[in-house]
């Protein structure tokens, strides 16, 4: 059913026809779940005034319409899964609210209507990562300066013992290690073993981040529990 979930008109044609618009495909995928992939507002808004879809339903990995829309970064078609009452705070199977979803992508105006619409910020999915974690990891500086604006908290740790500022490092984002020190993040973290983002970024070979762990003050010099600095 993508192609009804891409072409409007095909889509009510298919209905009239007595089509199953639910019908899923292996994956669990319905006509829904492609009109939010696509970001096909008046088809979802099709689906849900005249077909009487459910807005909710998950897919095969848990991801919602709400999910995939803030995936994709569609606000207008959030806003109308909003305005209908679609669950803006389901979990997909991994523990990821949409927030989460968003912010991976760096979607900064969808995380924004999210958080008005009530989004835990500071949520932890089933490995500890919070918005903060997967903007941090995927180098979205943009989307912590939003985070921070309304109020997240940018040096919760996951499951391992690491900060966004852990992440940020690791992964080389330079950008994204100075806007946390502008956002007052501790940028000197250690894990269960001492580790900090220094050390991360060095086991990385990331030299501008440790420039700018160095430029901010950091001492590049800690050790971690093995001495190791």
């Amino acid at each position: 059913f993508e192609a009804s979930a891409v072409h409007y008109k095909f889509s009510q044609l298919l209905h009239e026809m007595g089509a199953d618009m639910s019908q899923p495909n292996k994956h669990e995928h319905t006509a829904v779940h492609f009109a939010s992939i696509k970001g096909r507002t008046p088809i979802l808004t099709f689906l849900h005034e005249v077909v009487g879809t459910n807005l909710n339903k998950p897919d095969a990995p848990g991801l919602t319409p709400a999910h995939l829309v803030a995936i994709g970064g569609h606000l207008e078609t959030l806003s109308m899964l909003q305005n209908v009452g679609a669950d803006l705070h389901q979990r997909n199977a991994w523990g990821d609210t949409p927030m989460i979803s968003a912010a991976r992508e760096g979607h900064v105006q969808v995380m924004r209507l999210l958080h008005e619409a009530g989004n835990d910020l500071n949520a932890q999915n089933e490995d500890g990562y919070t918005s903060a974690h997967v903007a941090a990891k995927n180098g979205h500086a943009q989307a912590i300066r939003l985070l921070h604006e309304i109020g997240a908290d940018l040096s919760i740790p996951n499951d391992e013992g690491f900060t966004p500022a852990h992440l940020a490092a690791r992964n080389g984002h330079a950008e994204v290690i100075t806007t946390l020190h502008a956002c007052g993040a501790h940028l000197n973290p250690q894990e269960h073993m001492g580790v900090t983002p220094a050390h991360l970024a060095a086991s990385e070979g990331h030299v501008d981040v440790l420039m700018a762990l160095s430029q901010m003050g950091v001492d590049l010099g800690q050790q971690d529990v093995n001495g190791t600095t």
